[in-house]
């Protein structure tokens, strides 16, 4: 991330079956620095969600990211 990778959320459903979502600021800008601190960890958060296509995308703000 500190790189320039964009930051992602991985999610899991009962089937096993997983979701990608990019990760960015509440104003759909890149958000590497807002996320460097979770990176690896367990977090819960909300968003805005949108979709480029098949590209899933949630917009965040700080206060919304909470490490479980």
């Amino acid at each position: 991330i500190s790189g320039g990778i964009p930051p992602a959320l991985v999610t899991w459903d009962a089937k096993g079956n997983s979701s990608f979502y990019l990760l960015t600021d509440e104003f759909g800008e890149p958000a590497n620095a807002l996320f460097l601190d979770f990176v690896g960890e367990p977090v819960e958060l909300s968003g805005t969600l949108s979709s480029l296509g098949e590209l899933y995308v949630v917009r965040v703000r700080r206060a919304d990211i909470q490490k479980l």
